[in-house]
This record gives C-alpha cells, sequence and structure tokens, in this order.
C-alpha cells in the first residue's frame, strides 16, 4: 500500500545496516542505578558508552516517557544515581542537562522545537550562534550560511536553501533540520523522543540510517518510538517498560530480538 502511495519505499528493516564504531572505541557517557520518580517510574539501571542506540519501549503510561523527563531535567528523580565518566551528577533543568553534553528531540516538533515562521538557517543555529559571534556579539553571516548549508547536505534535506522558511518543508524535512540541529552541540547523549513522529514514509529509512550510523558514532543515542519495527532495525538494546518498571531487556543479536517478542512484552505478556 506505501509503494502505490509515495513509490518505491525503502524498506524500514534496513537490513545489514552496520552500527557506528566510535574513533578510539566506546567510553562511558551515562550510569544510572535505581534512578527512580514517585508514580511514574522506579529503580532504572543502565549503562550507556558511545555507539550504543537504546530503545526504549512501552505503552503510554508505562514510564518511558517520563524516564526521558527525568534525563533531560524536566522532573528531578525522587532516589538513585547518576554518573557520567565516573563522577556523580545531578540534573535539576534542561540548561543543567545540556551542559552534561545531552540533547533532546522532543515528542511533539511543531510545540516544542520549531521556531514557527523562522528560517531553515534560524532553526538550525538557533542553539549556537555563541560559537559563531564576534566579541561584541556579532553573528558571522557567511559561516553561518556555510554551517547550514552543510548540515542541509548532510542530512538531505530539500529544500531550495537555508533561507527558506520552515513552514515550507514537510514533516521529515523539519525533522532533518531539527536532528542537524542538535548535532552542532556535539552532544554525548542524544535522546530522540518519536525521530520519525509525522515523517512521510519515504524519509523515515533516511532518518533511521542517520541515528544508527552517524549520531552514535561520538554518542550514545537513546531511542523512543511507537514502532516496534523502527526499534528492532536500529537499536542494540530493547529497555521494555510496563507499570513503572523495566520489565524486560531485549539484546541484539540474543533469542527473541524480534518484532513479535517485543510486541508480546509491551503488553505486558
Amino acid at each position: 500500500m506505501a509503494d502505490w502511495i509515495v513509490g518505491n519505499v525503502p524498506v524500514t528493516s534496513l537490513e545489514g545496516l552496520q552500527p557506528a564504531v566510535p574513533p578510539g572505541g566506546p567510553k562511558p557517557v551515562l550510569t544510572l542505578r535505581g534512578l527512580s520518580r514517585r508514580k511514574a517510574f522506579e529503580d532504572l539501571d543502565l549503562d550507556l558508552m558511545t555507539g550504543d542506540v537504546v530503545g526504549f519501549a512501552g505503552l503510554d503510561g508505562s514510564g518511558k516517557d517520563e524516564a526521558v523527563e527525568t534525563l533531560f531535567g524536566l522532573a528531578p528523580p525522587d532516589a538513585g544515581t547518576m554518573e557520567q565518566d565516573g563522577r556523580p551528577i545531578a540534573i535539576g533543568s534542561p540548561s543543567q542537562a545540556m551542559r552534561h553534553g545531552f540533547a533532546l528531540l522532543p515528542k511533539h516538533r511543531e510545540h516544542q522545537a520549531v521556531i514557527p515562521g523562522r528560517s531553515i538557517a534560524e532553526n538550525t543555529l538557533i542553539s549556537s550562534y555563541r560559537r559563531i559571534s564576534n566579541a561584541l556579539g556579532l553573528i558571522d553571516r557567511r559561516r553561518a550560511n556555510e554551517i547550514t548549508t552543510e548540515k542541509i547536505a548532510e542530512f538531505k534535506v530539500k529544500a531550495a536553501g537555508p533561507h527558506i522558511a520552515m513552514s515550507g518543508l514537510s514533516g521529515g524535512n523539519k525533522q532533518k533540520v531539527l536532528i542537524g540541529r542538535l548535532t552542532l552541540s556535539q552532544p554525548h547523549l542524544f535522546i530522540l523522543n518519536e525521530p520519525t513522529r509525522g515523517v512521510d514514509l519515504a524519509t523515515k529509512p533516511e532518518i533511521l540510517r542517520a541515528i544508527r550510523t552517524e549520531l552514535s558514532r561520538t554518542s550514545a543515542v537513546i531511542m523512543l518510538t511507537e514502532s516496534e519495527d523502527e526499534l528492532v532495525a536500529v537499536c542494540d538494546r530493547i529497555l521494555v517498560f510496563f507499570r513503572g518498571r523495566v520489565v524486560d531487556v531485549l539484546r541484539r543479536g540474543e533469542p527473541g530480538f524480534d518484532v513479535a517478542s517485543l510486541y508480546r512484552a509491551i503488553q505486558g505478556v
């Protein structure tokens, strides 16, 4: 059916897709022990290294979205520890999360990430102007144009140029711009909440391929999506949340790392 609508659609499975190989080998990014938030989730343990792509799966209210909120400082934990490079850290706000190298792609793109009425360049560079400004705070327009043009090419954004308004882009191209924005901060951890939400069928494999082969090259990735197929296609491990707890961990290469097993685990079977 999809092929009839948009033509020859690349398969979501992305068979043969190889993970990124971090330069110098994997390095610790984040360690969680017993992280909990009352009435949301409890006892979350997680070890993240560069190159890891870890999925959070579960029904609405299972605790997966709430865990992401806590990781990015939107709601404080009640218990547990967080470590980065072997040192304890505390994250009580999004600004603290960003200082520790966390980058969030929120679930609701239009309301939480896109700057309406502004150009691709402005949406790409909003978090990076300080890096391309002089001592007087004046922006290097040539450098700004170069960076945006590079990101348009890197993520294959279909647009006539960096000064095109975001409102003129498709959902998939808007998402590519936002992912490009995140990469400019060179984060240690990407937190991607529904990265293919509202994205056209032909663009989804491009985004999934970028997550698996590019974003994880020097970072770790936590990915949430309602698509079991996408989690199995992209992730190394999948943590299954049910009623506030991680009830199963599926690992690539082990028995049960498939869509049917993941679906049953999400349902609490």
